[in-house]
């Protein structure tokens, strides 16, 4: 009896042990995570914070991973030099205590791997690629070690979906790095993982359900070079949830793409004001459409971003939208004014950035009837534009600084309009206006070409323009121009 005692007694203390053990160390995406993570998305930044700073026990390790969410959104979104010196402690640190946890091994890799991500994404705003490369080696080793040793794991399958994706069109610029970290993706690869791992997802709303589906549509409109599936799978998967900022900066980015201007205009209008002061890049859409639809009153919105936010990227470019909608009221010298603006203010670090540092540098003014077809072609207004620059063909093809330019957007615009004989025309044009492909137009008119021939399955034609291109040193835009043709060539392959 006393045995039988001894033995009920050995049993209750080993499930206390585990019992504490769990309690001790776990990752649980339960229903107060959720919370949470979603006041994040939401960009209820201080809100999450506070309540994680009240949490009397951080047992669950999902809790490290928010506490990272918000940093990279902090980060991320409001872009300041000086948070960044003071956060960027804080990813050592956590990885660190998930590495000194006795969680599972599984678990521990995709944790780490998930905050090696995001300080990725970090370092490449501040412009430090080395940190960024070797944070993607890692994050990368981490989650195919998971996926060897633990396949049925399934959040694997997220992260690493994404980085295949974008590994495979590491632009020119860059291959020696990925050649030194031993980094290779394959896009058909990756898109097959992060399907995967949506399909798990859904099947439990789980917890990175948006995001996955966020990441598969940005997939699909720029690596795929398909925004019209890609804005069709975005309007399919989040179907009628109330949208935060966020979501609609995701839906209006892959709405402009498509062209699907007006779309973008209606998303942006449906957040009320408190959701678009939380992402103040979205008044930078609001003008932006607003300006593609050749909308003067723009200006305003273009305004309300430089006056709330305080980062240091996308600030150049907003004073050129704001020169650019000066032109257009023929106030010449506001334009210089708001010009001048973009060699002194913000940093260049985006391609549109160092675009926009680049006209105030020619001190050439833009001409205003290329100006209004270029914007109304970006809004995807194919027949507006066309009819504004097509009655003017003749004059701008016997004017030597203009012809280039002038091909270049009529057969942007003939593209749009899926008239593919004559855009390929005017792309040849543009070509024998500038045979050292100097330009980005001219290398964009490859790029072009290649996509062309692409949709009509002439592989091989299509694949020949997309090495031109990457053999091209253009003076603008150079590095995304070339993972553009990455990404046709490793879709060819695919």
């Amino acid at each position: 009896m006393i045995t039988s005692y001894r033995v009920i007694a050995l049993f209750i203390v080993s499930i206390f042990i585990h019992w504490h053990g769990f309690a001790q160390t776990h990752c649980t995406f339960d229903a107060e995570v959720k919370r949470i993570y979603s006041e994040i998305v939401n960009l209820d930044l201080d809100l999450a914070r506070n309540e994680l700073g009240q949490k009397e026990s951080k047992h669950n390790k999902a809790y490290i991973l928010l506490e990272n969410e918000i940093d990279f959104y902090q980060l991320f979104v409001y872009d300041q030099k000086t948070d960044f010196q003071n956060l960027k402690s804080n990813k050592n640190k956590r990885i660190d205590e998930i590495e000194d946890s006795d969680l599972p091994l599984e678990w521990k890799r995709f944790l780490k791997a998930e905050i090696l991500l995001q300080w990725t994404l970090i370092y490449l705003k501040q412009d430090e690629e080395l940190k960024a490369f070797q944070s993607i080696r890692e994050s990368v080793q981490l989650l195919e070690e998971n996926v060897d040793q633990y396949p049925k794991f399934m959040y694997s399958y997220k992260s690493l979906g994404i980085l295949h994706s974008l590994l495979s069109t590491i632009p020119e610029s860059l291959q020696w790095a990925a050649r030194l970290l031993g980094l290779s993706g394959n896009l058909q690869a990756g898109k097959n993982e992060l399907q995967k791992f949506i399909q798990f997802a859904e099947s439990g709303q789980d917890l990175f359900t948006n995001e996955a589906n966020a990441a598969m549509s940005f997939i699909y409109c720029y690596l795929d070079n398909k925004p019209e599936q890609a804005y069709s799978y975005w309007i399919q998967k989040m179907g009628i949830q109330d949208p935060n900022a966020l979501q609609v900066f995701v839906q209006c980015k892959i709405a402009n793409k498509a062209g699907y201007n007006d779309a973008a205009i209606n998303a942006l209008q449906s957040l009320d004001q408190t959701q678009r002061d939380k992402l103040p890049y979205l008044y930078f859409l609001m003008g932006l459409t607003g300006l593609q639809k050749l909308e003067l009153k723009s200006d305003s919105y273009f305004l309300k971003f430089l006056q709330l936010y305080k980062g240091s990227s996308y600030i150049k470019e907003a004073y050129q939208k704001l020169a650019w909608i000066a032109l257009l009221k023929g106030e010449e010298g506001l334009y210089h004014l708001y010009i001048s603006n973009c060699l002194t203010k913000g940093n260049a670090l985006t391609d549109e950035d160092r675009q926009a540092q680049q006209e105030a540098l020619s001190n050439k003014i833009p001409d205003v009837t290329l100006l209004k077809a270029r914007l109304l072609f970006d809004g995807g207004y194919a027949d507006r534009a066309y009819e504004i620059l097509s009655s003017q063909k003749d004059y701008y093809y016997a004017n030597a600084g203009k012809k280039l330019e002038c091909a270049y957007r009529l057969g942007r615009i003939c593209q749009l309009k899926k008239q593919f004989v004559n855009a390929l025309q005017y792309y040849n044009d543009a070509l024998v206006f500038d045979p050292q492909m100097s330009s980005y137009m001219t290398c964009n008119a490859l790029l072009q070409c290649g996509i062309i021939y692409e949709s009509q399955n002439k592989k091989q034609e299509s694949a020949g323009y997309y090495q031109q291109v990457l053999k091209t040193n253009p003076d603008q835009y150079k590095r995304s121009i070339h993972q553009k043709a990455k990404a046709g060539l490793a879709r060819l392959k695919g």
